[in-house]
């Protein structure tokens, strides 16, 4: 029996990473989860835990095992045992926070409020010191309640993983001892969620639409590859000269050479596309050497085009690290690993971040994995009324990893109160409102996608202040603990 509870509470806390609608399974996870442990001595909840959320890892990140293997180039059972590592670790923050909880809470009750505090408490610290996979937070499986996700623009990740668990909290407390006084603080919560919009107050002074298209490729494959990048680049030159409006933005790897090496092809893109970009701006990605160095290693880039066909702006993504953004040891394990691999592992930083300024569109780029990280500016100003993230998401070809990746965007556009504009290979297009709802998403094959996209200026309070409320509930749950640890020193001497 117990067996079985352990992979229910597992598939509860799963199935929104695959089907995101299903958001309100990974509150119901909590009931066993908290059932199988409650009763139990510390050693035995904290092997029951971790075994949850070891057998949650594998079910939501296996496909890490790419980008891994790609990486590392080793054999399977190395690449494997490394994955079987990470998960292992990474999985541990379950356990932990069962036996914080369990401290904490009262000997013959349950306070979803504890429970609420102690996790966000724990994701806090996790995400400044430890933060080997960052989308192994519960905000990410909430992608789909998007009234819940608006309080991103307050406390970020924390505030929405903090009003999660404490409707599971509520959920648990009902199950235990059913009642109408029970239930009517969790209906209580619910109403203010749906119904008390945070960014609402936060929207720019200065708002407008403006319509945008968005490149969507189909995949092709062809045993030779110049064959490929000839139908590939003849087929974006179509859907280009299918767009009606002034910006058009293509995903990340869209064209299959280099944009500023490639001689040949580019005179052939640029020959094919010259009537068709009068009065309009392109972004369109590549893989491109530095300017002034052509034989230094290929980057991701994006580039912006105008009607001249000169390139304006270019973007290069920022960093190769693996998920080790605010590690403890990222320094001194980065040293370790760059004797053995090419790895970068510095951290994800914005202080480079440009804001590119068209007109009325003032847009930030998020190119790849970049989309993973809360954009958090220090103290700096940045005027930006959109965030464009680009993608290549073919080596990866798993519904739940571009789950994850339209979920990071998602958030992102709450944090900031900001729209975004998505463009990927093989993965999720569309647009996200500043209030965290998605106006268009979709995988399909190809052609051009027409949005109007609602320009508001970012100016959420999580913006400015983005450690505060985060910091508060750290504080509150220190206190909960000093005061917890008083009581049963009192109680034992």
């Amino acid at each position: 029996m117990e067996l079985l509870l352990i992979l229910v509470t597992a598939l509860l806390f799963t199935a929104p990473v695959y089907i995101p609608q299903l958001f309100f399974l990974s509150y119901l996870a909590f009931i066993p989860l908290i059932y199988l442990t409650r009763e139990k001595d510390y050693r035995h909840s904290f092997i029951i835990a971790w075994l949850i959320a070891v057998i949650v890892g594998f079910l939501s990140f296996f496909w890490l095992y790419y980008p891994l293997s790609e990486l590392l180039e080793m054999p399977f059972v190395f690449v494997f045992l490394i994955l079987f590592l990470y998960i292992l670790i990474s999985s541990s923050a379950l356990a932990i926070w069962v036996i914080l909880n369990k401290f904490l809470q009262p000997k013959n009750s349950f306070s979803p409020f504890i429970a609420a505090f102690s996790w966000a408490s724990l994701e806090y610290l996790r995400f400044n010191y430890f933060n080997i996979n960052p989308f192994n937070y519960l905000a990410y499986s909430q992608s789909s309640f998007s009234s819940l996700l608006n309080y991103a623009s307050l406390g970020g990740i924390f505030l929405v993983s903090f009003l999660a668990v404490l409707i599971a909290g509520y959920l648990v407390k009902i199950y235990y001892k059913p009642s109408i006084k029970r239930t009517v603080p969790l209906i209580i919560i619910l109403v203010l969620i749906i119904f008390i919009i945070p960014n609402r107050f936060n929207s720019g002074a200065d708002q407008s639409r403006e319509k945008i298209d968005i490149i969507n490729l189909s995949q092709i494959n062809n045993e030779i590859i110049f064959d490929e990048v000839e139908e590939n680049t003849e087929l974006l030159g179509e859907l280009i000269a299918e767009s009606n409006n002034q910006y058009l933005f293509a995903p990340q790897n869209s064209l299959g050479f280099d944009l500023l090496r490639n001689n040949y092809y580019r005179d052939k893109f640029y020959a094919q596309i010259e009537g068709e970009l009068e009065a309009k701006f392109l972004q369109i990605g590549s893989k491109a050497a530095e300017e002034n160095n052509f034989e230094a290693e290929l980057k991701d880039s994006l580039f912006l085009i105008d009607s001249n066909l000169e390139i304006i702006n270019r973007y290069d993504k920022s960093t190769k690290n693996l998920f080790l953004n605010n590690f403890f040891l990222r320094d001194e394990l980065g040293a370790i690993l760059n004797r053995f691999i090419n790895l970068d592992p510095q951290p994800f930083s914005l202080e480079a971040k440009e804001v590119i300024e068209l007109n009325d569109l003032n847009y930030l780029n998020l190119i790849s994995s970049e989309i993973y990280n809360p954009l958090i500016f220090k103290g700096q100003n940045h005027d930006f009324n959109l965030i464009v993230h680009s993608s290549d998401e073919r080596r990866i070809d798993f519904k739940v990893f571009k789950n994850y990746s339209w979920g990071a965007a998602v958030l992102r556009a709450a944090e900031n109160s900001v729209s975004v504009l998505k463009t990927s290979r093989a993965g999720y297009n569309g647009y996200i409102t500043p209030r965290a709802k998605a106006e268009i998403k979709t995988n399909s094959t190809k052609g051009v996608i027409e949005t109007e996209v609602l320009l508001q200026s970012s100016s959420s309070y999580y913006q400015r202040n983005p450690d505060r409320i985060a910091e508060i509930m750290l504080i509150i749950t220190a206190l909960i603990f000093l005061l917890k640890t008083i009581v049963v020193i009192k109680n034992k001497y």
